[in-house]
């Protein structure tokens, strides 16, 4: 059973961009099942990233259609259920380093009251991006 599954929703996706993210997640030493929901209206993103879908570890799925975010992430958590014991859902625009997901891992392991988390998220100039969290406040959410 891998340590973690991970879901990313693609839609007319900048190739390069999921490419570095792909490549961030393809550093950790933990082991994990990717599952690409491509809700575009073509199936392009396949043949550019033929190279990356040659890894048993990552499963494309083409929907056809644009099904939306959270929709898309459940077709990966309906595959995943049962067979890893934390998901996590990623935006295909980010990108973290190296020891990144195993000190996710190991937090999560460690303290089993924790149901989710979140990290911190910095933009790409090291500035804190300020996200929504539990209980948005309205400037939060504008």
């Amino acid at each position: 059973m891998p340590d973690l599954s991970i879901s990313i929703v693609l839609y007319k996706n900048n190739v390069d961009q999921l490419k570095q993210l792909l490549n961030s997640i393809s550093i950790t030493s933990l082991s994990y099942k990717l599952y690409l929901i491509d809700n575009s209206p073509t199936d392009g993103l396949r043949y550019e990233l033929k190279k990356y879908l040659q890894s048993e570890k990552i499963e494309y799925v083409f929907t056809g259609k644009n099904l939306g975010y959270g929709a898309g992430h459940n077709i990966a958590l309906k595959q995943a259920m049962n067979k890893t014991a934390y998901h996590l859902v990623l935006n295909p625009d980010i990108r973290f380093g190296e020891g990144v997901l195993e000190e996710i891992f190991r937090y999560m392991e460690s303290d089993h009251q924790v149901g989710q988390l979140i990290p911190k998220v910095l933009y790409p100039d090291g500035g804190l991006q300020y996200v929504c969290k539990l209980v948005p406040t309205p400037v939060n959410l504008f």
